[in-house]
């Protein structure tokens, strides 16, 4: 009984100890916070006025800091640039300077494709292959040597229609000497445009091309219809088939050709080539493929036999 008295004593003083201690918070909190807002508001007057210091000398000297990091940046470049001579000349890009690619009046859907076409048979190391791998698909075995790829020819000297690109090679028996490449993005043919310049060429040209993105059917029969998937399979083939040649190896079918350095042309060239399935053809990555997309499928796998194909008939069978 004493015990329970005993704890009955100790809640009550504990009780009273909490009163007075919450009736000392609640008489000085008002107090407090007043001193706890004044600390404060000197910590923020002191970093403001450091604030203000800096950037008065900031907008003093901001020309003079400037100037210095210009020199700096200036210097920094000159002496990189010596390691470098390739900028000057290339000026950082996959084409070289004096390339004229884009360098025509008017560029389209078309003419975009059309220029780097020319281009790359015009001016790649690796163009003798692009070109067999044209042949083929015309299914023409020929040894024709290409010599010159020019864009946006004139069809006659005495017209105004151009030819998209016109192949010069070196002539056959029938001295015939020209491939003319016809091509097509959003446009359609004009009237009766291949027969015209079928009639202005065949006595020069051995070969006519139609290029589309889905099979058309040219009013001139004289012309090969080919799509850009298949030329872009036929290209990838030509290119990897120049890798190959500068190997040693015996089967191009083993061969990792993303394992072999690329030229910056060839850099480009792979670029070219990825734009044309991605952007006419919406082919992505294998690992992005939607499996209910099947004409995703279908387009590719087109791609991967045209280009098993073209290696084949470059190469050799495996």
């Amino acid at each position: 009984m004493d015990n329970i008295q005993a704890n009955e004593q100790t809640v009550k003083e504990f009780i009273a100890f909490l009163d007075n201690d919450l009736n000392f918070i609640s008489e000085n909190l008002e107090l407090m916070n007043k001193q706890l807002n004044d600390e404060l508001n000197k910590i923020v007057k002191r970093f403001t006025t450091c604030l203000d210091e800096d950037f008065e000398f900031v907008k003093e000297n901001l020309g003079d800091l400037n100037q210095a990091l210009n020199e700096a940046l200036k210097g920094t470049f000159k002496e990189n640039i010596k390691w470098f001579s390739y900028f000057k000349e290339y000026r950082f890009s996959p084409l070289k300077s004096n390339t004229n690619v884009m360098g025509y009046k008017k560029i389209t859907s078309e003419t975009a494709y059309t220029y780097l076409l020319s281009h790359f048979l015009r001016e790649s190391e690796f163009r003798d292959k692009l070109f067999k791998s044209i042949l083929f698909l015309l299914k023409n075995h020929d040894e024709y040597t290409l010599k010159e790829a020019e864009c946006e020819a004139r069809l006659q000297d005495d017209s105004l229609d151009r030819l998209d690109v016109l192949c010069i090679c070196n002539e056959n028996e029938d001295e015939k000497n020209e491939l003319v490449i016809e091509a097509k993005i959003k446009s359609k043919e004009g009237k009766d445009q291949t027969e015209r310049y079928y009639k202005a060429k065949q006595n020069k040209a051995f070969g006519f091309v139609y290029l589309t993105v889905e099979e058309a059917t040219p009013k001139c029969k004289e012309f090969k219809n080919i799509t850009w998937l298949d030329l872009a399979a036929a290209f990838y083939a030509g290119y990897n088939s120049y890798k190959f040649s500068k190997t040693d190896e015996k089967d191009w079918s083993t061969v990792d050709f993303s394992k072999i350095e690329d030229s910056n042309d060839g850099i480009f060239f792979q670029m070219w080539l990825s734009n044309i399935l991605t952007h006419l053809y919406d082919i992505e990555d294998i690992d992005k493929f939607n499996d209910n997309d099947y004409n995703m499928f279908i387009m590719s796998a087109r791609f991967m036999e045209k280009y098993k194909e073209v290696m084949e008939a470059i190469n050799g069978k495996q």
